[in-house]
């Protein structure tokens, strides 16, 4: 028998993070029928590439006269954020150098190795044509899964 998605348990924190943000659920909220106001997530803002440095020319960018989107400081912020979290989910924005999540994920497994050991999955989606509820029901039919996969 299938498991519902609203009575799953509520130990998972969600992380949807990019270049610009981390927005963080704690808790996986209930999906919101009634149409009321959205959980709103807690939000971790990325240092700005674009006012430490303005036109930083190729030659600038291969010897680090830029700020690197992967900035271990802003992946350390996020990861403080979910410290307490019992299961985290990692969603990030499709493949290559704009998947934060991957960044993320490699990031504190070496240097967050209990945030690491609680990361339960990742998921890709196209962050910018999704709305708040609809990344929050994309977890909850992930976590449905891994719910009645793992027990």
């Amino acid at each position: 028998m299938r498991k519902q998605t609203s009575s799953l348990p509520k130990t998972l924190d969600v992380v949807v993070i990019s270049q610009s943000e981390a927005r963080i659920w704690h808790g996986l909220p209930e999906e919101d029928t009634q149409h009321r106001q959205p959980t709103k997530p807690q939000r971790v803002v990325a240092p700005d590439a674009h006012r430490a440095h303005h036109h930083v020319r190729t030659g600038q960018a291969h010897h680090m006269h830029h700020l690197d989107p992967d900035d271990p400081k802003y992946f350390d912020a996020v990861a403080e954020q979910v410290a307490d979290a019992q299961r985290i989910l990692v969603v990030g924005h499709a493949h290559g150098r704009s998947n934060m999540a991957k960044g993320f994920i490699e990031h504190v497994k070496h240097s967050h190795h209990l945030v690491a050991e609680r990361v339960i999955g990742e998921i890709a989606a196209d962050l910018s044509a999704l709305t708040d509820p609809e990344l929050l029901k994309l977890a909850r039919l992930w976590y449905a899964g891994y719910v009645q996969r793992e027990g």
